[in-house]
């Protein structure tokens, strides 16, 4: 199985009412949505919320869709999808900081192989949490 395809979908998405934090007033949602699709023509999608942007933290929406544009997507097509770990392992090497881009990344593949196994993700995980 197969990365034949990645894509990113940045979103700003307006909330109902702004939730005031110390340093600004949320009016919108900023995510990335990654879109990992197979060669046989599987889809998962992983997210990542950039929470008041770059005040909040070292990343943005704008720099992890970059860095998951430019450094992460060329690496990661044809690249065996079931190798959960190895890939994140290895994005780690190839990727230093940018936790949020890692882990949309890293959130679309593990949906990929639920749908791949035809389970839901927390199985894969380790099942239900009592």
């Amino acid at each position: 199985m197969k990365i034949a395809d990645v894509r990113v979908i940045q979103a700003d998405i307006p909330v109902e009412r702004p939730h005031k934090m110390s340093f600004t007033t949320l009016e919108m949602m900023n995510f990335v949505f990654v879109r990992l699709e197979t060669g046989d023509g599987l889809v998962g999608w992983g997210e990542a919320a950039c929470l008041g942007g770059p005040t909040w933290s070292e990343e943005s929406s704008e720099s992890v869709a970059a860095t998951i544009e430019r450094y992460i997507a060329p690496w990661l097509v044809g690249r065996e999808a079931g190798e959960i770990e190895p890939l994140a392992r290895e994005l780690a090497r190839r990727v230093q900081g940018n936790p949020f881009a890692r882990a949309a990344v890293e959130m679309a593949l593990w949906d990929l192989n639920g749908k791949a196994l035809g389970v839901p993700v927390h199985r894969l995980l380790g099942g239900r949490v009592r």
